[in-house]
């Protein structure tokens, strides 16, 4: 497939394939060949001899370390020197060559001494190969060697070389142990050596930290003007599963489909976080035709235009790539992690648009961007930006994607999974263009991308997967319909979910209406036989009298699930306990705040996780970022964090005095007070009301270690907004203490 060095071999004789000769005309026959010209080539080397005595005694060499040499003097026409060239210890083994010195000894022969030596010289390239093994040295051939590889197909262009999907025969090494596994090589000219060295050191680097979503180098060669290095072969690409409908993605009935595809980008872009935080690279040049799909795992190929980005000075000594495809963003130098930020945006785009609206639907997106800068530029260019912003063509796809999942759940247009549905809402449309943000600066970073986008997937999925929830469940019709009467007031709050409960303890759909002033909620459901049933619950007061009748509906403890960020459990005054999943985590949060006067802050993101346990900050309030003008006098938030692992529900009181500290990756919370909870116990519904005793009782120090640091900063920077700006204020003292 690709140029040979002039003076290399045109083809070579792999081992395997002199062994299967070998099968089919077995070593004996051909040694004790009766034609004319081997029986006198035997007599004149052997006159005292007869040939089966001869064969006997070097059957065992002949078939082990003398089988290449053999092979070469049967292709010579003189098979019978054999004997000559073990006397002399002279034999073709392991990439060790001949030379003319080694050859003497065939001198006496004749008047064909010096034809035969020249043969031997020259064709002893077809059958001692020198191995390509797996290595961190580059094998160096000579021009006049042959390479043990078998180009089969042409792949591609990479940044800098050409790609070959190929075989490496049995002279590959140890280390590379299936002679039948499919390689890629990607072949550099002389003119891109430099670049060649430069990738492959890069590998060097990345190999060390055996990443599994990194395609990772197995070894490289120079074989006179071609440096090439050899990776194993992905399946396909994420270019072709985006034309393809991603049927490559191993899934099965049982799974969501683009929740696996979704899943996979989301370890993209965790590959691209390990680059920059442990290697402090730059890839700058993420696209899908670099993103291949390999044992069913999306990996990040083509590291070639990669920068280490470890000084400003440095980096820009050492840019060297060429910028400005069609995935790049508008700055010309990627000498900032924000460029592979964009890049992914671009991705993320596509991939959304492939999932959507097909293979039509992508092409007829790119043929768009291309027509955009055709009208206004006079040029056709597929990029994703026109000058240093987003093009209008993008940011008008979006909309229509977003188009296209409400007409799925009007009933519009080809029916979408729920899961999509709820996955490409506007939130998705509006953080991928903030990823394609012309200001750099304003881009949000790969940690916030990684955290972003895994939030969003677990609070669309549900780390169980629960059952699906209906749009619209026959108690929602009815009630929608007035065929089942209703409170006018809180209709306005209508949530779907389903319960598990009462005396069948079967799992019911049901509407659940809430409000928050009176902490009041009301849940509708059917019966069967066209019957419907409403239970009313309202958070139970200590200091009031309760009824029975208030025994019946006041609602005393809660917990959300640790496993299922949508599921949460209710506990009433006489001990009954009900399950309800909802829709989505912010439903869960909603009816949370109706009973207990709580809201979870930044309630749509995924709970941070430390160690096997999720985290929130809670208030009693909803707080944002406060403007400058505002008072805080009239806003007095009451602040806790709450921890629920496998076996206890931590709440961890802060207030003013509270001092928040980093440790390594983690947290030191000190001047807190810590309750404890046992699961079965559940949450006090009022968990709030006690707060001025506990915050003033907040002496206790706590440590919290998180999986990341990413999950860790994160926290970190909520817990500033809420505290600094909300519970340290002088007027918060001032309003505290009266």
């Amino acid at each position: 497939m690709t140029d040979l060095p002039r003076h290399s071999p045109e083809y070579y004789y792999p081992k395997r394939i002199i062994l299967a000769s070998f099968a089919v005309n077995p070593l004996d026959k051909i040694f004790l060949c009766a034609c004319e010209k081997c029986h006198r080539h035997f007599r004149t080397e052997y006159p005292n001899q007869d040939r089966p005595s001869q064969y006997r005694e070097i059957e065992h060499q002949l078939q082990d370390e003398y089988l290449l040499m053999y092979a070469l003097l049967i292709a010579q026409g003189r098979p019978t020197l054999i004997r000559r060239f073990m006397l002399e210890n002279v034999k073709l083994h392991c990439g060790r060559f001949l030379r003319h010195s080694d050859l003497e000894f065939l001198s006496d022969i004749g008047d064909e001494a010096k034809c035969l030596q020249d043969g031997i010289l020259r064709e002893q390239y077809q059958f001692n190969v020198k191995p390509l093994v797996a290595s961190q040295n580059v094998i160096n051939y000579e021009g006049h060697e042959a390479v043990p590889i078998e180009d089969i197909e042409f792949l591609g262009k990479g940044s800098f070389g050409s790609v070959y999907k190929c075989l490496i025969p049995e002279y590959q090494g140890a280390e590379i142990e299936n002679q039948k596994t499919f390689f890629a090589r990607k072949v550099f000219s002389r003119r891109d050596f430099v670049f060649a060295h430069k990738e492959w050191e890069i590998h060097l680097r990345i190999n060390q930290k055996n990443h599994d979503r990194l395609m990772s180098a197995v070894g490289a060669f120079i074989h006179e003007n071609y440096f090439s290095i050899i990776f194993l072969c992905a399946e396909s690409t994420l270019e072709e599963q985006l034309n393809a409908h991603f049927q490559g993605f191993n899934w099965t009935a049982t799974r969501e489909k683009s929740m696996h595809i979704w899943k996979e980008c989301l370890e993209v872009a965790r590959t691209l976080k390990f680059l920059r935080e442990k290697n402090g690279m730059v890839h700058s040049d993420i696209k899908p035709q670099n993103l291949l799909l390999h044992d069913g795992k999306l990996k990040i190929a083509d590291l070639g235009c990669s920068l280490l980005i470890e000084s400003q000075t440095e980096a820009s000594e050492n840019v060297d790539i060429r910028a400005g495809g069609i995935y790049s963003p508008p700055e010309d130098r990627p000498d900032e992690f924000s460029y592979d930020v964009w890049s992914l945006g671009a991705t993320f785009s596509e991939v959304a648009t492939a999932e959507l609206q097909g293979r039509d639907g992508l092409n007829d997106y790119r043929i768009e961007r291309k027509q955009e800068d055709c009208q206004d530029l006079g040029f056709e260019s597929a990029c994703f930006h026109k000058g240093k912003i987003m093009k209008q063509s993008v940011g008008q796809r979006h909309k229509d994607l977003h188009k296209r999942v409400a007409k799925s759940k009007n009933g519009e247009d080809e029916k979408l999974s729920a899961w999509q549905e709820r996955f490409y809402n506007q939130d998705f449309f509006n953080f991928i263009e903030k990823m394609m943000l012309g200001t750099k600066d304003k881009r949000p970073g790969i940690s916030e991308v990684v955290f972003w986008l895994k939030g969003h997937i677990d609070e669309v999925s549900g780390f169980d997967e629960v059952d699906e929830i209906s749009d619209e469940p026959e108690i929602y019709r009815r009630l929608r319909e007035n065929i089942v009467p209703m409170d006018s007031e809180i209709h306005d709050t209508s949530l779907r979910a389903t319960f598990i409960g009462g005396p069948d303890s079967a799992k019911k759909e049901c509407v659940i209406f809430y409000d928050n002033p009176t902490r009041l909620i009301k849940v509708y459901y059917m019966v069967g036989h066209g019957r419907h049933g409403m239970r009313e619950f309202q958070a139970y007061r200590r200091k009031s009298t309760a009824t029975r009748d208030d025994s019946e509906r006041g609602i005393t403890g809660f917990l959300p699930f640790l496993e299922n960020p949508r599921a949460m459990k209710l506990m009433s005054v006489n001990g009954r306990k009900q399950d309800y999943f909802f829709r989505s985590q912010k439903d869960m949060f909603r009816v949370l705040s109706a009973l207990t006067g709580l809201f979870v802050h930044k309630e749509r993101q995924n709970p941070v996780r430390v160690s096997d346990a999720r985290i929130q900050i809670w208030t009693d309030r909803p707080v944002k970022p406060r403007c400058l003008h505002e008072s805080s006098f009239t806003h007095l938030i009451k602040m806790m964090m709450a921890i629920n692992t496998p076996q206890r529900f931590f709440v961890i009181y802060v207030s003013h005095h509270t001092n928040i500290q980093m440790i390594s990756t983690g947290l030191r919370l000190s001047k807190v007070l810590i309750r404890e909870i046992d699961l079965r116990d559940l949450v006090d519904i009022n968990i709030c009301e006690p707060y001025g005793y506990w915050a003033s009782h907040a002496t206790q120090q706590v440590d919290l270690q998180f999986c990341d640091q990413d999950s860790r900063d994160n926290l970190l920077k909520e817990f500033d907004m809420v505290h600094k700006e909300w519970i340290c204020s002088r007027e918060y003292f001032i309003g505290y203490h009266e």
